[in-house]
């Protein structure tokens, strides 16, 4: 086995569909016509994760401490800096359209799915397929 084939950047540039959750049952959810509600994630390998986490390092430069609300901003920022695109996203009774800015509102105001994205872009099987070289 090369190791050379394990381009896990690649992988995770490519991106990957996550398909949302019940934050208390984990049953998939799923739209009126029944369809999958996903959002398409890059993963921790990425080229964007480690711009991002670069981005963070210039911003805490010299700082001692940060408080919780900063971690969470932090936190939001990244993750939908992360985000591509989702399909069949309804906030409040209107179907949500994909944008960075709706995606940090919707993380900001819905914790649960920060946590199923934490999760998934830190598991690189979502990635890279079944183990295997792309």
């Amino acid at each position: 086995m090369d190791l050379a084939d394990f381009d896990l950047t690649a992988a995770a540039d490519r991106g990957a569909d996550m398909q949302l959750e019940h934050p208390v049952t984990g049953e998939p959810l799923l739209t009126e016509a029944g369809e999958k509600i996903t959002i398409r994630l890059l993963g921790n390998d990425s080229r964007e994760f480690r711009a991002a986490l670069s981005d963070l390092a210039e911003k805490q430069a010299g700082k001692k401490r940060q408080s919780l609300a900063a971690a969470e901003a932090h936190s939001v920022d990244l993750l939908a800096r992360l985000t591509l695109g989702w399909q069949g996203i309804v906030y409040k009774g209107v179907p949500l359209e994909f944008t960075r800015e709706n995606a940090a509102k919707l993380y900001r105001e819905r914790p649960f799915i920060r946590e199923q994205i934490d999760r998934f872009i830190g598991d690189r099987g979502n990635f890279f397929g079944n183990g295997k070289p792309a």
